[in-house]
């Protein structure tokens, strides 16, 4: 978490990073489809920048968030 901290720009503490990362859940709203289920943030959005990936706005598919998950999982 210190170095999400740091890629972010010390911004925020980790304390804050994982706190804001514990609430963004995801909810399925109907077969294979997904929606967020967590308030956009400042932070949420610097997350998202650095991960160049977004969901906070998109309706997501099975097949976007597996391929947000094999992204988040590369080392950079």
């Amino acid at each position: 978490y210190r170095l999400l901290e740091k890629q972010i720009g010390e911004k925020y503490t980790c304390n804050e990073i994982i706190q804001t990362l514990r609430k963004m859940n995801i909810t399925k709203v109907a077969d294979g489809y997904y929606t967020p289920s967590y308030t956009r943030t400042e932070l949420t959005d610097d997350l998202h920048e650095m991960g160049g990936f977004h969901t906070d706005y998109q309706l997501l598919t099975e097949g976007s968030l597996q391929k947000i998950c094999k992204k988040a999982g590369k080392k950079n």
